[in-house]
């Protein structure tokens, strides 16, 4: 694994930007407006693609070095058409709703390819959705509650 080149913040409210910082010297690289008209919620990094959460029931597939749009999918209605959390793996995009529920897609055509849920067969609650990462095999999500480590296959 090679060394930290770049922090990507997301920042929502009226000003709806995404900033590129230094990790090392803490400066501003580069900032960018988000395609998004209510802001970003959540970012993930994955092969050279910045993904978005809109938090507008749209995710996007961003070029980091351009700002541009590469593609764009769709949160399924039933996830309360609105998305609050995005993490990427081979072949997957994992979308978190704002009123709870998780979904995965195939980050190239949108098809649903499941929806997740606990051992129980119960949907994550709202208060289990957050910002969200795979570290190797395992979801890593941060809410208000603290951050949680999912086993995933």
């Amino acid at each position: 694994m090679g060394a930290l080149r770049a922090i990507w913040i997301s920042v929502g409210g009226h000003t709806n930007k995404l900033v590129q910082v230094d990790p090392m010297t803490g400066q501003t690289k580069r900032t960018m407006s988000s395609p998004s008209d209510l802001g970003p919620v959540d970012l993930d990094f994955f092969q050279g693609t910045l993904w978005l959460s809109s938090g507008t029931g749209t995710i996007f597939a961003l070029d980091p070095t351009t700002g541009g749009i590469d593609h764009m999918l769709s949160v399924p209605s039933g996830f309360s058409g609105r998305d609050y959390s995005v993490a990427v793996r081979a072949s997957e995009i994992w979308i978190g709703a704002l009123f709870g529920g998780m979904c995965v897609e195939d980050p190239v055509t949108g098809a649903a390819l499941s929806e997740v849920v606990h051992d129980d067969g119960t949907q994550l609650a709202r208060a289990e959705i957050g910002a969200s990462l795979f570290i190797g095999s395992q979801l890593v999500t941060a809410t208000g509650r603290g951050i949680t480590y999912y086993d995933v296959n």
